[in-house]
């Protein structure tokens, strides 16, 4: 083996730095196809949104997900997730949704996303509202492969109104 302590700490620096990086290579779950299959989710949920299910909304939720809403309480679990879009899809029609994923990072089977999404919406009653705004959503993959979401946050670019 290595008689010189210089080359054996050379060795060790070379490997712990080399190693990790192997492990990333050729990887299934790639950044770029893990992006790929969030962009396709979210092509299925912006069209459920449009169509006000909020079955099929809550579907691309992991059974212990937790919403965060702008202006509402947190909601914890898929079904909770879904009383929530169940309580305004009936009133509100969404006739434009928008979202661009920004950033994607992929850690095992965890994936981090940040991006902004653009919305048209016409709650019963009022005139249509246009809304752009950015969110963070934590994606876990399934023993299936499939990817869901863990964690939602998201809120409006514009600013709070000033009336009363």
């Amino acid at each position: 083996m290595l008689e010189n302590p210089m080359a054996r700490l050379i060795l060790m620096a070379v490997c712990t730095l080399i190693i990790p990086l192997m492990s990333c290579g050729g990887s299934e779950s790639s950044d770029a196809t893990v992006r790929r299959a969030i962009e396709e989710s979210h092509h299925t949920y912006t069209e459920a949104m449009k169509r006000g299910d909020a079955t099929a909304l809550a579907s691309h939720f992991t059974q212990d997900a937790i919403l965060l809403p702008e202006n509402s309480d947190m909601q914890r679990g898929r079904d909770a997730i879904q009383k929530w879009f169940a309580s305004w899809v009936p009133t509100t029609t969404v006739q434009a949704f928008d979202i661009t994923t920004m950033e994607v990072t992929v850690v095992g089977s965890t994936a981090y996303e940040v991006g902004t999404y653009r919305m048209t919406l016409s709650p019963q009653g009022f005139p249509p509202i246009s809304n752009q705004g950015k969110y963070l959503m934590v994606w876990k993959r399934a023993t299936d492969g499939h990817w869901h979401i863990l964690r939602d946050m998201f809120n409006t670019n514009a600013r709070p109104s000033t009336q009363r």
